[in-house]
């Protein structure tokens, strides 16, 4: 693997680590090339809800750009909390392609691509 995905691999895992809301995460997977990288992983949070993580990045100008992302968290009966992702099937939200689905089946936009970081903290909202 190139140092780029290394890197953000080792950031990713890091701030999991770190977090106080997650009790432990499993990397399903993680498939690279020279210029792109998958990956898939499973983040249990601490009040049982979890994260199902799909980070699709390529490299560009020898930067790390995520072209694709969900983040689906859902609770301990597979109840729907909120799923961030960039799916292009609300053109009509504003940011456009970035959005979050909610509970009430509900879509709101969302202002950019999220980190990991930004992902628990919207998630330690919701736990409130």
């Amino acid at each position: 693997m190139n140092n780029i995905f290394e890197n953000y691999i080792a950031a990713l895992e890091a701030t999991l680590v770190s977090s106080e809301f997650v009790d432990d995460f499993i990397i399903q997977s993680q498939i690279y090339t020279d210029d792109d990288l998958k990956v898939k992983l499973c983040v249990f949070c601490i009040n049982t809800w979890r994260i199902e993580v799909f980070i699709y990045a390529i490299r560009h100008r020898r930067q790390l750009q995520i072209h694709r992302y969900s983040f689906h968290c859902i609770d301990n009966e597979n109840n729907l909390i909120f799923r961030w992702d960039n799916a292009p099937h609300h053109p009509n939200l504003k940011n456009f392609p970035h959005h979050i689905h909610l509970s009430d089946n509900s879509v709101i936009p969302a202002l950019k691509t999220p980190g990991i970081a930004d992902v628990l903290e919207y998630l330690a909202d919701r736990m409130e």
